[in-house]
């Protein structure tokens, strides 16, 4: 149980009932306390009583104007909410709360606990409310998957509300940082982070590293969920486990997938299957055909880190995911939270993430069908999260009678890390994996040391 905070220098707990009207107190005595609180990320939502939301909201917005907050300010803007339906009945009770708000003894020191407390006591709140949720769904009967996706997403809404204090370091200090660092991975003292293809051409250009979130864009019949496979096992081989979650297909579509890209043209399966199994079997790459909704697999993504310790994980395809969608919200935002979500979870696992993504039918109707980013589908959040966009694009699905049938363009659109532009590849549907040019036979697989 929580004891009541007492303005001592121990890290005591705090109460969060006395710790929502210490907030608006140093607000009040002091309007840049505002910007403070924001920064340690206290929201309108952390507030338990109707009355406190409504007054930090207030808060917020004459921050933003300019004006105030004080007392007099607060009493004035909430006279036109006094009233059945609003926040306070009369205006006693307006003029009560602003009151004890005033008198509460809070110190600017310790602000930062005081949010902590405040946005603590709101994820148990939601914690509770979820559990109160996924109850009354399994009196009604519902199903186990239903019920475990409840439970994720409410989990993670209270997670989502957890504020934390946190330093803002000096430019110079970053600087310094990343060039002791560059030094020291040239002098063989640490481990380069990058995290490398095999293919040569690829390396040259587009840079992954842990926490990346990378979207892989084309129009059907290109190549994406070869070219991830081709990535994912390069990357095993290299630098550690990974895992595809696959919406699109089954798991004895993807074991055919890989089995007759390892055997050579003319070859028979009976005298090559072997050593093709042997080879996969020391390539540490999990595939998950279960997953089917977003919940499910930002789940297995993150059991998948602490279980086996994934380096980089793949998603094929999101518009194949289940999304949950709120009442009255469109499939564009969906496809947006959905983003921010894979693109967030990247990042907090520190982990390379490689997200597939079809294309709008809009390149169809242009001469030159290469994408560009306008033409990624239903979301242009997919653009701003991503630290790189790569379109696939072969000029044969359009123009049989290209005289380089078995040349792919790796087009990197955006990169965070690194320069933009067109990196050329071989590949032939059917008959091996993406390779470098340079490589003889386009169903060779391709290990650079």
């Amino acid at each position: 149980m929580q004891s009541t905070e007492t303005d001592t220098n121990s890290p005591r707990p705090v109460d969060a009932e006395r710790s929502e009207r210490a907030i608006l107190s140093l607000c009040l005595m002091a309007p840049d306390a505002v910007d403070e609180a924001r920064i340690l990320g206290v929201r309108e939502g952390h507030f338990h009583r109707a009355q406190r939301r409504s007054i930090w909201a207030g808060m917020v917005v004459d921050r933003e104007r300019g004006v105030g907050p004080d007392a007099a300010t607060v009493l004035e803007r909430h006279e036109a909410e006094i009233g059945p339906g609003g926040p306070f009945r009369d205006f006693s009770a307006l003029a009560t709360e602003v009151t004890h708000i005033k008198e509460t003894d809070a110190r600017r020191a310790h602000l930062a606990r005081y949010a902590e407390a405040v946005s603590d006591a709101h994820s148990v709140r939601r914690l509770l409310a979820m559990a109160r949720e996924v109850q009354g769904e399994f009196t009604g009967g519902g199903a186990a998957k239903d019920l475990l996706e409840l439970a994720q997403r409410g989990v993670q809404d209270a997670a989502d509300g957890l504020s934390a204090a946190h330093d803002a370091p000096l430019a110079g200090t970053l600087v310094e940082r990343a060039v002791a660092r560059s030094i020291a991975v040239a002098d063989g003292t640490a481990k380069d982070t990058r995290l490398l293809t095999g293919l040569r051409a690829l390396d040259r250009v587009l840079e992954i590293h842990p926490g990346d979130y990378t979207i892989i864009a084309g129009r059907p019949s290109m190549g994406k969920t070869q070219l991830t496979l081709t990535l994912l096992a390069a990357l095993a081989r290299r630098h550690g486990p990974v895992l595809l979650c696959s919406a699109e297909m089954g798991s004895d579509a993807i074991g055919h997938r890989i089995a007759s890209s390892e055997v050579r043209p003319g070859a028979l399966m009976h005298e090559e299957g072997p050593a093709v199994v042997e080879r996969w079997q020391r390539y540490p790459v999990r595939i998950d055909t279960k997953s089917r909704s977003l919940d499910q697999v930002l789940s297995a993504v993150r059991v998948a880190r602490q279980r086996y310790g994934i380096v980089a994980a793949a998603v094929d395809y999101l518009q194949m995911l289940r999304l949950p969608q709120r009442r009255g919200e469109t499939r564009e935002q969906a496809v947006a939270n959905a983003s921010r979500e894979l693109c967030g979870t990247a990042k907090d696992l520190g982990i390379a993430l490689l997200v597939l993504s079809q294309l709008n039918r809009g390149l169809e109707h242009r001469p030159d069908k290469r994408p560009i980013m306008a033409d990624l589908r239903e979301s242009g959040q997919l653009e701003q999260d991503a630290d790189a966009i790569l379109f696939v694009y072969r000029d044969v699905v359009y123009n049989p009678t290209t005289p380089r049938p078995h040349e792919a363009e790796a087009i990197i659109a955006k990169q965070r890390n690194g320069p933009v532009g067109t990196c050329y590849l071989k590949f032939r549907p059917g008959d091996g994996w993406f390779t470098d040019p340079a490589v003889a036979s386009p169903n060779a697989w391709t290990e650079v040391d």
